[in-house]
């Protein structure tokens, strides 16, 4: 008997029909809902429902406990089926093993465009992996890695990736363990990378120091629009220098294209508490 249950089962079914209206295939929070963990037969259904789908391209199968089992057989379906854009994956047992698959996908795959990965129990192993994917994938539009633990050897490992990604615009790291030194080594990759416009570091441990840092690194970035520093330690002159540089309007047309030269920035930074 499938634990996907009853409203489930008729999803995966639409899907198999290819329901011209189903674009995502939304099978999330058997865990909330208080039912056994998604195992590998109820995978094996779901990948069997896609695979002669060609309208569904959203997968969404987080909060269910799902190991790194079950992500090794949604991966080589994706692998034959490259029509999935979107893969949500937060809240499962992933682990290093999982992200280690993952990585392995991402450097083969060019469809992917959307990945979470929100509190899905991983160390610095899998983020290395992820890190040399990184390196040389640049389909990748947002990644969130919020939620998990970061070391600094793990952060330094993703900031060296960016420098050469070209792909990737948003990136999610809050609620993690990127501490000042961390913010030290993703400030000196903001000076390099043109890519990403929003970085999301809210409710970390970075302090003034950190946070004066990345301020300091948008005299040289003009790409970057959102830099969210909220809920962390309390640096509120720093935050509010940031949010004025990153919405001067001279910045913002340059950075949407509708200016053709780079605005002068001189930041105060003797504002730095």
């Amino acid at each position: 008997m499938s634990r996907w249950g009853e409203a489930r089962l008729r999803v995966l079914q639409r899907a198999r029909e290819n329901d011209p209206t189903l674009t995502v295939l939304r099978l999330e929070g058997m865990s909330v809902a208080g039912k056994a963990e998604v195992d590998v037969d109820d995978i094996r259904l779901l990948v069997e429902s896609i695979r002669t789908n060609e309208i569904v391209n959203t997968i969404e199968i987080g909060w269910n406990k799902v190991g790194a089992d079950c992500l090794c057989i949604v991966l080589d379906a994706m692998r034959v089926k490259p029509t999935i854009t979107h893969l949500r994956l937060q809240s499962n047992a992933l682990g290093d093993v999982g992200l280690c698959a993952l990585a392995d996908f991402l450097k083969e795959n060019q469809t992917l465009v959307h990945l979470n990965l929100f509190k899905t129990d991983f160390g610095d192993k899998g983020v290395l992996a992820l890190a040399d994917a990184l390196a040389v994938n640049h389909t990748l539009g947002w990644l969130s890695l919020g939620t998990n633990p970061l070391s600094v050897g793990a952060v330094r490992a993703l900031a060296e990736a960016l420098k050469v990604n070209m792909g990737l615009k948003r990136i999610v790291l809050n609620d993690t363990d990127v501490d000042d030194e961390g913010a030290i080594f993703l400030a000196d990759m903001l000076r390099v990378n043109t890519t990403l416009t929003s970085v999301d570091l809210g409710q970390t441990a970075i302090t003034a120091v950190g946070a004066g840092a990345l301020l300091e690194c948008l005299k040289i970035n003009f790409f970057l629009r959102e830099l969210d520093l909220s809920r962390g330690q309390p640096f509120e002159s720093i935050r509010e220098e940031i949010q004025r540089v990153l919405s001067d309007p001279q910045r913002v047309a340059w950075a949407s294209g509708e200016a053709d030269t780079k605005p002068a920035c001189e930041i105060p930074l003797e504002k730095r508490e």
